[in-house]
This record gives structure tokens, sequence and C-alpha cells, in this order.
């Protein structure tokens, strides 16, 4: 029997998602056989700077990792097509993306405001970059 796992951000308890014992989330690894995570999951998680996605991941929704001020890096796995709505948006610390070569849109806004990335490599399967996708 396959399991299906949908990470959303009601599902994470709130404040406590934030914040644990006094100690600001700074790191997270999704686990193996999660396959989305939910429309702004980490959106505003300003002290995180270390994302592990699973190779199980299919999708990652709108604003999920906006305004998380102090990324620096992301992979994002083979087997994502869409870069959704404000994906990254904000996230002014991020400096180095790598963007797999299932990788088939970049929806608008999906880097506005990254101003530290300097250099991005997209991959030859692009077919569409949306207006205003690195603004």
């Amino acid at each position: 029997m396959n399991t299906i796992l949908h990470l959303k951000k009601d599902a994470l308890s709130g404040a406590s998602f934030y914040e644990k014992d006094g100690v600001l989330l700074r790191e997270i690894t999704i686990p193996e056989g999660v396959l989305s995570i939910g429309n702004g999951c980490f959106a505003g998680c300003s002290h995180l700077q270390e994302v592990h996605l699973p190779d199980s991941l299919q999708q990652i929704g709108m604003e999920a990792f906006m305004n998380c001020t102090s990324l620096e890096r992301i992979v994002v796995p083979e087997g994502i097509r869409t870069l959704r709505r404000s994906v990254f948006s904000g996230c002014t610390s991020l400096r180095e993306v790598i963007l797999p070569e299932s990788l088939r849109e970049i929806d608008e806004w999906a880097f506005r405001g990254c101003i530290s990335l300097k250099q991005l490599r997209i991959p030859d399967g692009v077919t569409e970059i949306c207006a205003e996708a690195f603004l």
C-alpha cells in the first residue's frame, strides 16, 4: 500500500512550527514519501537557513518559502515541473538554486526580491517563464 503524504501549514500546529522550546526553526528535512508542500507552508520562517527536499516531492505550493529571508541555498528535486507563484519571493539571502531537468515552467514572482541570487541555470526543458518571475 502506498502512502500519500502532503505537508500543509495548517497541519504543523501554528506557532510551534516556527519556534519550538524557544528555538527558532533553522533547518528542516522533509521526509521521503512527502509528495507535496502546501501553499505558504514555510512562508515567513525568517530564520530558516537549510531545507532538504525529498526525491519523492512532486509539487511545491505557491508562496511555500516566501520571505524565508535566511534561506541561502536550495536543491529542487527531479519531478518538480513548475515553480509556482511567489515560491521563493522575498528570499533575500538566496544565493544558489539548483533546478531539476524536469522543470517546465517558472510562474510569476517565483524569485521576486531574491537580491542575492547572482546566477541561475535554467534547464533546457523550460518552455515558459512568466512575467516578473525575477522581478
